[in-house]
C-alpha cells in the first residue's frame, strides 16, 4: 500500500501528478518493498542468524538481489565484492561461501513468497471492477534455465548428462508480474505441480496453453470457483451438445456431432458450443473412474489459413463473446515478456555455482529484483500517467541504478566509510600466491614496482 500512499503523497491540490520523487522518498519506497525487520524476523526464524556476525544479513539479501552492474556478468566473486564495498568490510572466499547455504536460499524463497502475499492484499477493488467479473487475470507457464551439469542427479535435464530447472510461474498480466513461482527439474511435466489447485483460483481467470492441457485441471479449477481459458488440441474431438450461435441459413446443425466430424465442413468463421468430455479421475480402491463435464469450446476461423483456432473455457457467453475469448487469450504474451526479462536483465540464465543452495538463492533472487523493478515501474506510471514508460526499459535503467541503490540501503544501515585501498589491496592480490611460475609480463618492468608519480617525476627529468 506504500505505493498508494506515495501516488497520493505527491498529488498537488488540484490533483494533478508531481513528476518527481526525492531520495528521501525513494529510500522509503525500497526499504517498505522489503522491510529490514522482515528480513531479520525470517533470518532468525529459519536460523540464518544464529549470532552477531561480520556480515549483515539484511546486506547479504540485499546484495545478492541487486549486485549485478551493468555489463558484468553475475559470479560468485564479484558478489563477494559488492558485499565488502556496500558493508565497507573486508571477507574471505571461503568465509563468504560459507554464509551461501539452504538456510540462506530458503530466508530469500520466504521473502519472495512474503512480497507475493503482499501484492495480492494491495489489489484495490476499483482495479478488481476493471477486469470484467474477474478478481485477476492470471496466465500459467513454464521456463528452463541451464545449470552446472554436475547438478544433473538434483534436476535433470532432458539432454543426457545435463542439468536443467523448471521455474513454473503463475502471472498477473495486468500488473506484469508474478503471483506465484514454484521450481522443478526440467524433465518434469508442465502440470506436475499444479496437481491439486487451490482456493487462490476463486473468480480468477486462468489461461494456460497445451503444456497444461488437462480436462483433470480444468475441473478442479471450475470446482474452486475459478475459470479456465485454453488452447484446444488440433486434435480435439468432443461431442458436441448445445449451440451458442444463431446461423441464419442452411447451416449444419452441430448438436450430437463429433468436432471433428464437422470441423472440415465448416464455413463460419465462429463457431461458438458446449461439449461434453471425459474426465479421468484418480483411482479409487483401485479401480479407474471417469466423470463427464461440460465445457464451452470457442473456435475462430484464421483468415488466412483457414484453419480454426480452438479455445476451452467455462465462460459463459454473456461475459465473454467468442471474439473476446481470442483476444483475451493473446494476453498471455506477458508470462512469455517475464521470462524473457527475468533471463535478459535480471540474470536468471546466469547461475554460476555447482551447489544446489546458491542455485536456488540466485534464482529467488533474481525473482525478487524483477519484483522490484515492476514495484518502481508502478510508481512512475502513476506519478506520470502521461508518460510511455516501458517494462524492458525500466529494467535496463533499473539494472544501471541497482549499485547506487545497493549504496543507499547501506548508508541507512549505517554501513562504516570503506576504506578503498586496503580493500583493492586484498582483492588485487593473487589468492593463489604459493603458486609458482607467474606469467605477469610487466613484473619485469622496473618502473611498474614504483608509484606513478616517481616515474613521472624520472621521465620528466
Amino acid at each position: 500500500m506504500f505505493m498508494v500512499r506515495l501516488v497520493d503523497r505527491y498529488t498537488n491540490k488540484k490533483g494533478a501528478m508531481m513528476a518527481h520523487i526525492d531520495s528521501k522518498q525513494t529510500l522509503e519506497f525500497l526499504t517498505t518493498f522489503l522491510p529490514d525487520f522482515v528480513i531479520e524476523k525470517y533470518a532468525r526464524a529459519l536460523g540464518v542468524v544464529v549470532r552477531e556476525r561480520k556480515v549483515d544479513p539484511v546486506m547479504l539479501v540485499w546484495t545478492l538481489v541487486l549486485g549485478f552492474p551493468a555489463g558484468s556478468k553475475r559470479t560468485i566473486a564479484s558478489l563477494r565484492r559488492r558485499v565488502q564495498q556496500v558493508a565497507s568490510i573486508t571477507i574471505a572466499r571461503s568465509s563468504f561461501h560459507d554464509r551461501l547455504t539452504g538456510l540462506l536460499a530458503d530466508l530469500i524463497k520466504r521473502l519472495v513468497d512474503w512480497r507475493l502475499a503482499v501484492q495480492k492484499k494491495s489489489i484495490t477493488k476499483n482495479a478488481a471492477k476493471r477486469l470484467d467479473g474477474f478478481s485477476e487475470l492470471l496466465a500459467l507457464d513454464s521456463t528452463v534455465i541451464g545449470l552446472h551439469q554436475m547438478l544433473a542427479h538434483r534436476w535433470a535435464s532432458t539432454q543426457p548428462g545435463q542439468a536443467a530447472a523448471k521455474l513454473h510461474m503463475v502471472t498477473n498480466v495486468v500488473s506484469g508480474t508474478a503471483n506465484s513461482v514454484k521450481m522443478t527439474g526440467q524433465t518434469r511435466a508442465d502440470i506436475g505441480p499444479w496437481k491439486t489447485v487451490g482456493s487462490w483460483v476463486k473468480n480468477c481467470l486462468l489461461m494456460v496453453d497445451l503444456g497444461y492441457y488437462d480436462f483433470h485441471l480444468f475441473r478442479r479449477i471450475a470446482k474452486k470457483g475459478g475459470f479456465f481459458l485454453s488452447r484446444a488440441k488440433s486434435n480435439a474431438n468432443p461431442r458436441i451438445v448445445a449451440s451458442h450461435q444463431r446461423v441464419a441459413g442452411n447451416s449444419i446443425n452441430l448438436v450430437g456431432q463429433k468436432l471433428q466430424d464437422v470441423l472440415a465442413r465448416l464455413e463460419r468463421r465462429i463457431i461458438d458450443v458446449e461439449v461434453e468430455v471425459p474426465v479421468k479421475l484418480r483411482k479409487y480402491r483401485g479401480r479407474s473412474r471417469t466423470a463427464k463435464m461440460r465445457m464451452r469450446l470457442v473456435g475462430q476461423k484464421h483468415a488466412e489459413t483457414g484453419q480454426y483456432h480452438l479455445y476451452f473455457t467455462n465462460i459463459g457467453p454473456e461475459t465473454l463473446g467468442a471474439d473476446e475469448i481470442a483476444q483475451t487469450y493473446r494476453l498471455r504474451w506477458q508470462v512469455e515478456l517475464l521470462f524473457t526479462r527475468l533471463k535478459t536483465t535480471m540474470r536468471l540464465n546466469q547461475i554460476p555455482s555447482s551447489k544446489p543452495e546458491v542455485v536456488k538463492a540466485l534464482i529467488y533472487a533474481s525473482i525478487l529484483a524483477l519484483l522490484l523493478s515492476n514495484a518502481f515501474l508502478q510508481v512512475l506510471r502513476q506519478i506520470n500517467p502521461g508518460r510511455t514508460y516501458p517494462a524492458q526499459r525500466m529494467d535496463a535503467v533499473f539494472r544501471d541504478f541497482a549499485t547506487v541503490i545497493l549504496l543507499h540501503i547501506a548508508q541507512k544501515r549505517g554501513a562504516r566509510r570503506i576504506d578503498l585501498f586496503k580493500l583493492m589491496t586484498a582483492e588485487a592480490a593473487d589468492p593463489n600466491r604459493n603458486r609458482p611460475g607467474s606469467h605477469d609480463i610487466l613484473s619485469a618492468i622496473p618502473l611498474a614496482h614504483k608509484p606513478d608519480t616517481v616515474a613521472f617525476e624520472e621521465v620528466s627529468a
